[in-house]
């Protein structure tokens, strides 16, 4: 006989094809279930607030790019709702992070110009200091965002010193 694609009456059975098909799909049941919208929301409302406790400052903010319209919104963040920053693709750490694929330090930024006075004015908030690295696709051939950790919380010193 010919081998061609399986026909649904050899997915019946018990044979080996049909129990590796059945836990294929379950697999994929799972999959889907981990990943679903409200799954999602709730992994990124627990890094937002783990991810300051662990690098022990002050915030953290997830940024995504819409590669179509060059916008930056924020997706979920300490003390902030999703969509509250749109930050520029020029003019800002998070677009330069995005745009360059590379991380960035700064220190000092109460005395720097840039787009972190127009999101402190948004929301209340001072940035004193942050981290901001790239956040890559699955398949990390393209930079989807980036993560911002804003404040270091040291008693010897607020400056941030290495990625």
């Amino acid at each position: 006989g010919s081998a061609g694609p399986p026909r649904p009456q050899d997915m019946q059975g018990n044979g080996e094809f049909p129990r590796s098909l059945r836990a294929l799909k379950a697999r994929l049941d799972q999959v889907n279930r981990t990943w679903a919208a409200d799954n999602h929301e709730a992994l990124l409302g627990f890094f937002v607030r783990i991810t300051p406790r662990l690098l022990a400052a002050e915030r953290c903010a997830i940024f995504i790019v819409d590669r179509a319209t060059q916008r930056i919104i924020s997706k979920a963040g300490t003390d902030i709702a999703e969509g509250e920053i749109e930050a520029p693709l020029t003019g800002s750490v998070v677009g330069q992070v995005i745009s360059s694929g590379e991380p960035v330090i700064h220190n000092h930024l109460a005395d720097n110009p840039g787009f972190h006075h127009t999101a402190d004015a948004t929301t209340g908030f001072r940035t004193r200091s942050l981290v901001c690295a790239p956040v890559r696709s699955v398949a990390g051939t393209r930079i989807t965002g980036a993560v911002e950790v804003l404040n270091k919380l040291d008693s010897g010193s607020a400056r941030i010193s290495s990625i």
